[in-house]
């Protein structure tokens, strides 16, 4: 039976597939038929529920797990745990994407970008292990990821050098701030400011200020993976699934 129309098919579905009435993509996940809605709360929770998120498993809606989400940005900001709070603005751009909050979806994956590269260079600071920009956006760039890409099309904004925003996503140079201003450019057509700016150079921490107002952000508002630090196993297969 399809989630959404209710109406029964031929043959049940072993993989992907678009129902022959209503034409919505019906998922698999457990061996149940799901909506792409369902498929995004399933899979967010089997990842986030490894990060010590209280009260992800029992989300019963993206709504639910929205709200547990953004609140608790800031509590794990406050606890110097950026690698969870770059988790977290990951999920909240899958879930944006799947509702069309296009802008929404490219502002979370450059906050996801941006802490998952603060938390890396701190790391290998403490450690006096020296890391350059390359491996930075090698392991911590997800502004070429599909959903990216997609609300990049969808919006129909014209001549956005994702590399560049891949850069500005990572680079250590620029607060949170800055960098949501710039984007709010290029979201608006504007891309001068961003085409003028030059990445690179000597990586070192930002002090990031665990108080700092985009943090927090509502619903309609606006992981890390670095390739020395072991996040979580399924994670990067897990989000591939869900951006499939």
């Amino acid at each position: 039976m399809c989630p959404y129309c209710k109406r029964n098919l031929n043959k049940t579905p072993k993989r992907k597939c678009k129902c022959p009435y209503c034409s919505k993509y019906i998922y698999i996940r457990n061996g149940t038929l799901v909506t792409e809605e369902e498929r995004i709360l399933l899979d967010s929770k089997r990842v986030l529920e490894g990060m010590s998120i209280s009260g992800v498993s029992s989300a019963k809606t993206l709504d639910e797990l929205w709200k547990i989400l953004n609140e608790s940005i800031t509590r794990f900001a406050r606890k110097g745990d950026f690698r969870t709070v770059s988790a977290i603005y990951l999920s909240m751009g899958i879930i944006n994407k799947s509702e069309g909050k296009y802008k929404d979806c490219i502002r979370n994956y450059l906050h996801c970008s941006h802490f998952g590269a603060h938390e890396m260079v701190g790391k290998y600071e403490s450690e006096g292990v020296k890391l350059s920009f390359k491996d930075l956006m090698a392991s911590e760039n997800y502004m070429t990821s599909a959903p990216v890409n997609a609300s990049i099309k969808n919006l129909g904004l014209k001549g956005v050098n994702e590399n560049k925003l891949g850069k500005l996503a990572v680079t250590q140079q620029l607060s949170i701030d800055e960098k949501n201003r710039i984007l709010s450019e290029v979201l608006e057509g504007d891309n001068s400011r961003l085409n003028a700016i030059k990445f690179g150079g000597a990586v070192r921490a930002r002090r990031t200020n665990k108080s700092n107002r985009q943090l927090n952000k509502g619903r309609t508002g606006c992981l890390g993976v670095s390739m020395f630090i072991i996040l979580i196993p399924s994670l990067i297969v897990l989000f591939v699934q869900i951006i499939l």
